[in-house]
């Protein structure tokens, strides 16, 4: 995990201004995207239990 946070702050650096707010902003939709996939998963798996 050390090594992805150095990687992250190079790239942030390496962009300027309002590009480097970009990719925070892709990073988050990741991990948004991610929690939204998990609790669809849990919802159909827990509504699979009572049919």
């Amino acid at each position: 995990m050390n090594e992805f946070s150095k990687d992250y702050e190079n790239l942030k650096n390496q962009i300027d201004g309002d590009k480097g707010k970009l990719i925070g902003f892709l990073f988050v939709g990741l991990i948004i995207g991610r929690i939204y996939e998990k609790l669809r998963f849990t919802k159909k798996r827990i509504f699979r239990r009572f049919k």
